[in-house]
C-alpha cells in the first residue's frame, strides 16, 4: 500500500504494475527488468513512507543505464516467444526467420562494449549454434514451402551471418530435393498419396480424364512439382496472417507429393513417413 501511494504522489501510472522474477522463465525476467525503471520515482521516495526499505537498495544511474541495455538484448527473446506461444496455428514457417533475427542479434552484442553482456551473448550464442546446427535444414524446408517466401528468402537471411550461406543455401536444397524424391517414391508404390475425406464425391471419369491431361501438358518440360513450385512467383508478404496448409489444400491437385510433404513437414521423423538423414 506503501508502494501505491508513492505511485500516486510521482504521478505515474499504476497500471502496469510491477513484475516477479521467474528463475526458470526467462520473459518474467525481461518483464521485470521493463517495468522497473518506469516505476523508480516511486522508488526513491519509497523510503520516507517506508522506513524498512533502504536507499541504499535502488539502483544507481549507471546501473539503470545497464538495466535498459540488457532490456533492448532480451527484447527479441521475449517478442519471439511470445509469438509462438500465442499463435494458434502451425508456426513451423515462423521459426526459421525468427530464431535468424535471434542469431543476428546474438553476433551483434558479441561485439558490445558492455563486458558482461559480452560474456552472456557468447554464452547463449553456444548454446544457440549447436541447436541452430541441428534443427536449420529442417525449419528451412518450411520456409521454402511457404509460398510467400521459398529459397529466396533461405539465401536472404543466411547470407546476414553465415558467409559461407551460398553452399549452405545449395546444400538445404539438395536435401530437400532427396526428400521430395522419398515422397514422391512413396507415392508412385502406394498408387497416389491421398486418401479421399470420409463423405466427398469422386471426379467423374471425364473430369479425372481431364485433369490428368492438363497435368501432362504442364509437366511436359520435364520438370518436378518442386521445381515448377519454386519457379512461379512467390505470395505477396503482407500484414495479414497467412495460412500456408491452405494454399497447399487449394493446390493439392497441381503439386500433390509436394502438398503432401508440406502437411507433414513438421512431423516427418514423429510419424515415421519418411526420414531423411539431415
Amino acid at each position: 500500500m506503501k508502494f501505491k501511494e508513492c505511485i500516486r504522489l510521482v504521478n505515474l501510472d499504476p497500471s502496469k504494475g510491477l513484475w516477479l522474477d521467474v528463475i526458470t522463465r526467462w520473459n518474467s525476467t525481461y518483464l521485470m527488468l521493463e517495468r522497473f525503471p518506469h516505476y523508480v520515482n516511486a522508488f526513491k521516495i519509497l523510503p520516507i513512507a517506508d522506513p524498512n526499505y533502504l536507499m541504499e537498495d535502488l539502483p544507481i544511474e549507471e546501473e539503470l543505464q545497464k538495466i535498459e541495455y540488457i532490456c533492448k538484448f532480451l527484447k527479441p527473446f521475449y517478442d519471439i516467444s511470445t509469438l509462438f506461444s500465442g499463435v494458434d496455428y502451425p508456426t513451423a514457417n515462423l521459426y526459421f526467420e525468427n530464431l535468424g533475427k535471434v542469431r543476428c542479434n546474438l553476433l551483434k552484442e558479441i561485439e558490445s562494449p558492455d563486458s558482461c553482456l559480452r560474456e552472456v551473448a557468447k554464452a547463449m550464442k553456444e548454446k544457440f549454434d549447436k541447436y541452430w546446427n541441428e534443427h536449420c535444414v529442417v525449419l528451412a524446408f518450411a520456409v521454402i514451402l511457404d509460398p510467400r517466401f521459398k529459397l529466396k528468402f533461405v539465401k536472404f537471411y543466411l547470407k546476414k551471418f553465415d558467409d559461407d550461406f551460398e553452399n549452405k543455401a545449395k546444400s538445404i536444397f539438395e536435401k530437400l530435393k532427396t526428400l521430395f524424391k522419398k515422397y514422391e517414391s512413396a507415392s508412385s508404390s502406394s498408387g497416389g498419396c491421398d486418401v479421399q475425406q470420409g463423405g466427398q464425391k469422386e471426379l467423374d471419369e471425364n473430369l479425372k480424364e481431364f485433369q490428368s491431361y492438363d497435368s501432362d501438358k504442364s509437366t511436359s518440360s520435364n520438370k518436378s512439382q518442386l521445381e515448377l513450385y519454386l519457379g512461379e512467383p512467390r505470395v505477396l508478404i503482407t500484414p495479414m496472417p497467412y495460412d500456408v496448409l491452405a494454399f497447399w489444400r487449394d493446390n493439392n491437385s497441381r503439386y500433390p507429393e509436394l502438398a503432401k510433404m508440406a502437411r507433414y513437414n513438421d512431423h516427418t521423423n514423429n510419424n515415421g513417413c519418411i526420414e531423411i538423414d539431415i
